[in-house]
């Protein structure tokens, strides 16, 4: 299956609604031969042969999903949904009520909607009675029912669960990254190729229930928990350093910073079994984090000690950051279509506190750094910059004279098209269509039982009629006693294209609407070239029209801020030498605007350092830059750590740069 309709055996009735069969299974069903698939498949081929339904096709759930989800966000109930809302359904079959929901919310919307569509619910007992205030009463009565019983089970298996943590088992799922299970070695076995009951017996043979320590993925969980406690290592190094290693996770796939992080906020590593103790008391509410449960020892062999494992957490809890830095705003046209240099999406990420623009980053070098295996070099780049050059580009691009006249082209065609009355043919079948469907539902009307159904039918004649009256009157433009079509102007045409300046400056979402509608319609995409171009590609086609369309493309250039260029011109152009007398040339560059002009040139300054550290401190302290380097951190990173007293304090400060003690450092670290 790939989640499309499929047609089931069809009878002989034609031209009447769809008789919609749905099917939905949990894990355990699938398992079970009378509610497999093919068991419901074949009942409900029996069920619309007895009653001679029309037109059968079915709506398999691929996936095992719970009755207490709407049906927008399963795969084939949305599509079912989206049917019963255009018109196309007229009964649906089921094997049981609870097949469509087990909530009772839910189940009154469900039940309001095919009443106004006028779709009759069948089980294999018969047709569900709605027409009357107590019918209507008893299928909720059956839907709160079945959410009851969904709600008992849910609490036994909850309960369940929790004395299985208190007895220290495992409480089931695939095993922690550091163990390995019976059914994980079975599935190793079956890949390897042996038969499924051959490999389930030799594991059962070999491994013992529960989970068991797995020698190769313990190896790596311990060399993560020493990179990041004893050597005081961040996550996004350590998945860099597990890549260079050559190491990888369980699917095959690279390292990146939020698996480290997983494995290090997992209690199950020190042989200790998590629960959420407080949810369970509560009854409801959001499932609190594994390493804020409720740890009961466990049966199972540790990977790691207790201790080291909550070193790691104080670890974490002083790496918080104390400056709260406000989300950006989400309004990014551009987010999921920009790609990057190296073919990847982009993604974004927040300039800092107080900052209105944001930056756009390569996912690359977000999850791997731009440095580690399987990242990007590529440079972040600035939003506000970003979005005009695109835009500017966008218009000019579409409004070229070239552009203009190539959709100009088209744009007559079509309406030669229209004059000729090729068209003609497609409004009448659909005007024809309009008419069988206006007789279908006027049966319907006279044939309801109650006023609901009748109400529903009526509705639908009314949109069908106002659908008639739209088709017909289009029909009569297009007859030959009509006047011809207006014919365009290229200027008109201009000024149509001009249109996407103005729809951006008065959209709320910074054009994210129209970014969309661009892709989806005219396959708009963008590609960055470097740091300071990007490629735009896009076809034009006029609605309506046929032929090959208009293929444009471009490059727009990210202009750089004027003022900082000016600055640098000015800056430059004063000949600045340096202060200790040699003579060399000092080149101001973009970061001094903000760092400040230096006086002396690098060379200079860093032998004059160096002397001077030499002078005064010897061998007996190490300057912050080394400290920052040598730990694999930032200069702010290194300053945090010294306020949450990670680090010694620097002992002393020698013109501006923060000296500390080797002896302390390597107490510190065991180096």
């Amino acid at each position: 299956m790939n989640g499309t309709a499929v047609q089931l055996e069809r009878p002989k009735q034609t031209g009447l609604g769809i008789t919609a069969g749905y099917i939905r299974l949990t894990r355990e069903e699938s398992i079970l031969t009378g509610l497999s698939v093919p068991a419901q498949r074949d009942s409900i081929n029996s069920y619309i042969r007895q009653h001679e339904l029309p037109n059968p096709v079915l709506y398999l759930e691929e996936r095992a999903v719970g009755a207490d989800v709407a049906f927008e966000k399963r795969q084939a109930g949305g599509r079912l949904i989206a049917d019963i809302r255009a018109g196309r359904i007229s009964n649906i079959v089921c094997r049981d009520l609870d097949r469509l929901s087990r909530d009772t919310s839910l189940w009154l919307k469900f039940v309001e909607l095919c009443c106004e569509h006028g779709v009759t619910i069948h089980t294999f007992s018969g047709p569900l009675a709605l027409k009357s205030p107590s019918d209507r009463f008893a299928s909720t009565v059956r839907a709160a029912a079945a959410q009851l019983e969904k709600d008992q089970v849910a609490d036994r298996v909850k309960r369940a669960k929790r004395e299985l943590a208190k007895q220290g088992k495992h409480l089931g799922g695939p095993p922690p990254f550091g163990y390995t299970s019976r059914s994980r070695w079975a599935t190793e076995l079956v890949a390897s190729g042996l038969p499924p009951d051959q490999a389930k017996t030799q594991a059962e043979t070999e491994m013992p229930r529960g989970i068991v320590v797995d020698q190769k993925e313990s190896e790596v969980v311990r060399l993560i928990f020493h990179l990041y406690v004893d050597r005081l290592r961040g996550c996004r190094w350590i998945a860099n350093e597990l890549n260079r290693l050559g190491h990888r996770r369980r699917s095959g796939r690279l390292w990146h910073p939020d698996k480290v992080r997983r494995i290090i906020n997992d209690p199950t590593l020190t042989g200790m079994v998590p629960y959420d103790e407080q949810r369970f008391e509560a009854g409801y509410g959001k499932r609190a984090p594994k390493f804020q449960q409720v740890l009961h020892q466990g049966n199972h062999e540790r990977v790691i000690p207790l201790e080291l494992w909550q070193t790691g957490q104080k670890i974490k809890a002083r790496n918080r950051p104390t400056i709260e830095i406000p989300l950006v705003s989400r309004n990014t046209p551009l987010s999921g279509v920009l790609r990057c240099r190296c073919g990847a999406p982009m993604t974004t990420r927040a300039a800092g506190a107080g900052k209105a623009y944001f930056y756009y980053l390569c996912t690359k070098r977000k999850y791997y750094g731009r440095d580690g295996v399987g990242g990007c070099s590529a440079d972040r780049i600035n939003s506000e910059r970003l979005h005009a050059a695109f835009w500017a580009k966008l218009t000019e691009m579409v409004c070229s004279d070239e552009v203009v006249e190539q959709v100009y082209q088209l744009t007559q065609r079509m309406l030669g098209q229209q004059r000729d009355g090729t068209q003609a043919g497609t409004l009448a079948a659909d005007l024809a269509k309009v008419g069988r469907d206006l007789e279908l539902w006027y049966t319907r009307h006279d044939e309801a039982g109650g006023d609901a159904e009748k109400e529903a039918a009526w509705r639908r004649i009314v949109q069908l009629t106002e659908k008639q009256k739209g088709l017909k009157q289009q029909l009569q433009e297009q007859d030959g006693q009509s006047k011809p079509a207006k014919p365009l102007t290229r200027e008109e045409v201009k000024d149509y294209l001009r249109g996407i300046e103005t729809l951006v400056a008065k959209a709320g979402d910074r054009g994210r609407a129209l970014v969309l509608s661009l892709v989806e319609h005219h396959g708009l995409n963008a590609r960055v070239l470097d740091s300071q171009n990007i490629k735009i590609a896009m076809t034009l086609l006029p609605p309506g029209a046929t032929g090959e369309p208009v293929k444009v493309e471009t490059v727009a250039t990210i202009s750089s801020d004027n003022n900082i260029d000016l600055w640098l011109k000015e800056q430059n152009a004063k000949g600045l030498t340096c202060a200790c007398g040699c003579g060399r040339r000092i080149e101001v560059r973009r970061r001094h605007y903000w760092r400040g002009v230096p006086k002396y040139h690098h060379a200079c300054r860093a032998n004059g350092m160096q002397n001077k550290r030499a002078s005064v401190a010897g061998d007996k302290y190490i300057n912050g830059a080394q400290l920052a380097k040598r730990l694999g951190i930032g200069a702010s990173t290194l300053s945090r750590w010294v306020k949450a007293g990670k680090l010694p304090k620097p002992e002393r400060n020698i013109s501006g740069m923060l000296l500390f003690s080797r002896h302390a450092i390597h107490s510190l670290s065991g180096a």
